[in-house]
Order: C-alpha cells, then structure tokens, then sequence
C-alpha cells in the first residue's frame, strides 16, 4: 500500500492531460474524453494541461477549445517546449490567470494552412471556408491575448508565422505568468 504522499501524488497526476504530438482527430477525441471526465469525477478540482506540441489540425483544435469552454472547473494551461499553431490556441484558452510557460518554452501563431486541390468550384468553397476559419481564429487570439486585430493582422500578413519567447508569450498576452517551479500553479484541490 502506498505511504500517504505517494497517493496525492497519484491523486495529483489524475488531474493532468498532456497534449503532445500532431494534434488530429484521434488526439482531439482523447483530450475531450479526458477532460468531460475528469469534469465528471469532480467540477470543483483543477485540471493542468500540458502542452508540447507542433499543432495540427483546425477542426481538432476547435473541439478541443469548445470541450474546455464546457467545463465549470479552471483548467490551467501550461507550455513546456513549444504551443505551435492549434497548440498555440489551446494553450491560450486555459482559464485567465491560469496560462503559463517555462522559461524556454516557445508558441507560434500563423495563419491557417490550406492545401487544396479539386476543381475550380470545390476550391473556390474550401478557399471561403479556410477564411472563415482565419477570420475565427484571428477573432479568438484577438480576446484571448493583447494582440489588437490590426497588429496581429499586419504581423502575421509580414511574416507569416510569428515565433514568441517565453518573455514575449507574456508581454503579448498569450501567457499569463513565466513558472520556474510546479508549485507557483496553485492548483484547487491538488
């Protein structure tokens, strides 16, 4: 039987979801299913995700973002390595206050990619739908972060991907605080 410190540490590690790896649809239905129950066992405790990932794709990203929306507990964000693309915008929907990054960590924010091919009309539809979803995801960083719309529309259009240090992550608003220690999360109910 585990000593006493061994079964919170258990307990703690039950409220953690890693996001790692190319975000797809089987990723995305994982962290979901994570998340809904961990939500399930109890709404009063914090979640931490993790995060070290390249991104991947739009639609994922999206149920992953409304399924954190959905739950009434904080779910703290935290990048080690790198938030890129769709991770970049998971990260930045943990709770406010609750975003953070390690010293070296690093996100990217680019435009939404589109590789088409078809006839003329079926690009032409998939062309209007991926800036739909640009417009969408531009919209988000725009409330979530202290990016207005005009620089972050500028920026991006200039160099098609942005690369933020931790430091500029915080100073930019897609983290809230730079950690050193696990301990500076002060997580409820850990």
């Amino acid at each position: 039987m585990p000593a006493e410190n061994e079964k919170d540490v258990l307990a703690t590690r039950k409220r953690c979801v890693y996001l790692t790896g190319r975000i797809e649809e089987d990723t995305a239905r994982k962290f979901v299913e994570n998340i809904l129950r961990l939500e399930m066992n109890d709404p009063t405790r914090d979640i931490l995700v993790i995060i070290d990932s390249r991104g991947g794709s739009v639609d994922s990203m999206w149920s992953m973002v409304d399924a954190m929306d959905l739950l009434r507990c904080k779910v703290h964000t935290l990048c080690v390595g790198k938030a890129m693309s769709a991770a970049g915008i998971v990260l930045m929907n943990g709770t406010k206050g609750s975003r953070f990054c390690t010293p070296h960590a690093r996100v990217m924010i680019h435009q939404i990619g589109a590789g088409i091919q078809g006839d003329v009309d079926a690009m032409e539809n998939y062309i209007e739908e991926m800036a739909r979803l640009q417009r969408q995801s531009d919209d988000f960083i725009v409330q979530k972060t202290k990016y207005n719309k005009k620089d972050l529309l500028a920026t991006i259009k200039e160099k098609r991907e942005i690369y933020l240090s931790a430091e500029e992550a915080l100073k930019r608003g897609v983290v809230d605080k730079i950690i050193t220690s696990f301990s500076e999360l002060k997580l409820k109910g850990w």
